[in-house]
Parts: structure tokens; C-alpha cells; sequence
């Protein structure tokens, strides 16, 4: 009986015990995912700016902004621009390219949005900024942001057999207009050589969409997607 009553004694200690060790485990395992979605959805700190990077190569291009980055990778077929990153303002940035640091110096903004061209001279990469601002959110409007990248060209976007939406637009310079979402077929030009046609995705009210003409004068080349930020994730 004695011993039957120590059994007992024993058998309800470890019961207790491991019990106390699931609780400890579930709690540990409920307060990570709280964790993540808080650091997920926290607001960016003041004086955060969105920088995105396209590659103007025919070749394709691993680019990772700042240590904190995601890789990603740009080609003609996986599209040609990073999403917007969420990096300090006001500070120069790190810039890795296919796996190395670019070597570039480039300082972010202080505040807004900006673009990096990636082009190569004499086999060396070297880039380009365009600042786009503070790039609003219209809620009831798509945005169609328009970048000429070709050297001497004064460009022109327009729809096909249609209305010009952008007219005489310089070398370097970005040009954006709200429109009501449609769906529409584009053809970028320079003098009189045209691009090939680029049909418009559905676009979304809210939705930015980026035309990017590149190549050269006597051959430009229309390309484009909807602009993509990653969310801002707290350290």
C-alpha cells in the first residue's frame, strides 16, 4: 500500500510537470507568429525611402538593395525592375550585383521614391537615378509611369491608331498620368522608328504601371509592369 501511494505521489508530480511544459511550449510557439505579424505590419520608421533597380542589359542581372535585401533577379522574361525596397533615407546603400557588391556609390533620398538604371560602359556597370517622388496611391485610378532611358531620342508614347499620351518626352526623364483602367495596346517611338506593341495589363484602381523605353534610337523597345513594393518588416 505504501508503495502504491509513492507510485501515486511520483505519477502525479510528472503529470504536473508535463504539463507545465506543454503550456510554456505553447505559449513560446503563439507568441512567435504574433511576433512576425507585428514586425510585418509595423509602419516604416520616419525618414524610410523606396528605391527599386531596373536592368537596362540584354543580359540578365541578380541585384540585392542593402543587407537587409531580397535577390532578385531581372531579365527581359522575369521583368526588367525590382519592387520598391524600404531603405534609410538621407544615407548611401549597398547595391550587390550578380552576387558582388556594385561599388557604386549611390545615396538614397530623403524621402519618396527612386529608380536606379543599371547600364554598363566599357564593361564596367555605372547607373542612372530618377527621382519619382512621393509617389501617391489614387483610389479610384491607375498611374501610368512612363521612363525614357534611350540616348537622343525625344520619345513619344502613344496607343496604337490612337491618341498620343505622352509627347516629346527627353532622355532621363519620367512622365506619369492617372487614367481610368483600361485596357489598351502602346507603342513607344522615337522619331519615326516605333517599338513593337505592348498591350496593357487589366489594371486595378490603385494600380502603377511602369512603360520603360529602352534600346536605341533606331530600335526602341517598350516594356512594362506593375510597379510592386515589399511590405517593410521591422528588425
Amino acid at each position: 500500500m505504501k508503495i502504491f501511494l509513492v507510485l501515486r505521489t511520483y505519477l502525479h508530480r510528472y503529470v504536473f510537470l508535463f504539463a507545465i511544459s506543454l503550456m510554456v511550449v505553447s505559449s513560446v510557439a503563439n507568441a512567435t507568429p504574433a511576433s512576425d505579424i507585428a514586425r510585418l505590419y509595423a509602419l516604416p520608421p520616419e525618414g524610410t525611402v523606396y528605391v527599386r533597380v531596373v536592368n537596362t542589359l540584354t543580359e540578365s542581372l541578380k541585384v540585392r538593395l542593402g543587407t537587409e535585401g531580397t535577390e532578385e533577379v531581372l531579365s527581359e522574361s522575369a521583368g526588367m525592375a525590382s519592387s520598391y525596397h524600404a531603405i534609410p533615407g538621407g544615407e548611401p546603400f549597398d547595391l550587390r550585383l550578380n552576387d558582388k557588391l556594385s561599388g557604386l556609390s549611390i545615396n538614397a533620398p530623403e524621402t519618396g521614391f527612386m529608380t536606379i538604371m543599371i547600364y554598363r560602359v566599357e564593361g564596367n556597370f555605372t547607373f542612372e537615378s530618377i527621382i519619382d517622388g512621393n509617389d501617391s496611391i489614387d483610389g479610384l485610378k491607375a498611374k501610368l509611369v512612363f521612363y525614357n532611358l534611350v540616348n537622343d531620342c525625344l520619345a513619344r508614347l502613344s496607343i496604337i491608331n490612337g491618341p498620343v499620351i505622352f509627347d516629346a518626352v527627353a532622355d532621363g526623364v519620367r512622365v506619369a498620368l492617372a487614367v481610368n483602367p483600361v485596357v489598351a495596346t502602346l507603342i513607344g517611338s522615337c522619331s519615326a522608328s516605333a517599338s513593337k506593341p505592348l498591350t496593357l495589363p487589366s489594371l486595378q484602381p490603385g494600380d502603377h504601371y511602369s512603360l520603360f523605353l529602352t534600346g536605341t534610337s533606331e530600335v526602341p523597345i517598350l516594356s512594362g509592369l506593375v510597379n510592386q513594393t515589399v511590405p517593410y518588416r521591422a528588425p
